[in-house]
């Protein structure tokens, strides 16, 4: 595992992060002086499959893809998650000694990264902070919980539109005109999160923009009608 780390410093990222909106300041110094602050650059993993890690990472800053690769040799995307999103939350069950899946950076990501037993003497100190970390961990199961739901409907476009809307909400920018997700997606990686052939995927994909529910703008998918 790689990336440069600085200890005890309460970024501005930490501060403002999602997953700690119900703590307070002094919880927050707290976990910080704990934790390590790491930089990755775009393109480098944070850990990677069979990696025996300890370690659970807040993502600060920066966007985080989770993939895992099969026995066949084929690699598939299970999520992405961004800014106030844990990664290798795995590392509080005795059931993987070694990383399921890895996590690789899909731009520049700051993060601060917590061992296992220094984050059990954080809750166990300040529990306030476990019952927080709890509850993102559980905002995130439900959002992979309904993605994984879109699979049941059955028109191709409906269920591209709806895993893409989701991924607007949680990782894109809100405008005036809509959402936009501005970070690249390519095709093979939508048939792995939609549960289609590729080819499929271009023509759905296709079809939406025809109908003006998509915009492509360069790299980035504006979705106009897209609400809260």
């Amino acid at each position: 595992m790689s990336g440069e780390s600085r200890y005890g410093d309460v970024s501005r990222e930490l501060v403002q992060s999602a997953a700690l909106e119900g703590l307070t300041a002094e919880e927050i110094r707290f976990m910080s002086h704990r934790s390590a602050q790491r930089d990755f650059q775009s393109g480098e993993a944070v850990f990677l499959q069979g990696d025996r890690t300890s370690s659970l990472f807040l993502i600060l800053a920066g966007r985080i893809k989770l993939s895992k690769v099969l026995e066949d040799g084929s690699e598939i995307l299970l999520d992405i998650r961004g800014a106030g999103d844990f990664i290798g939350e795995y590392v509080f069950s005795r059931q993987w000694p070694a990383s399921p899946a890895s996590a690789w950076c899909m731009e520049p990501c700051r993060l601060s990264e917590f061992t296992q037993a220094i984050f059990e003497e954080i809750a166990g100190q300040r529990p306030n902070i476990g019952i927080q970390v709890i509850r993102r961990l559980g905002r995130q199961i439900a959002s992979l919980t309904s993605r994984v739901g879109s699979m049941s409907i059955p028109r191709l476009e409906d269920r591209l539109y709806k895993v893409l809307a989701d991924l607007a909400r949680e990782h894109g920018t809100r405008e005036e005109r809509g959402y936009v997700i501005a970070f690249p997606l390519t095709h093979e990686e939508l048939s792995f999160l939609v549960g289609a052939h590729r080819v499929s995927i271009t023509k759905a994909l296709k079809s939406l923009k025809d109908a003006g529910l998509i915009v492509q703008e360069g790299r980035a998918m504006l979705f106009p009608y897209l609400s809260e």
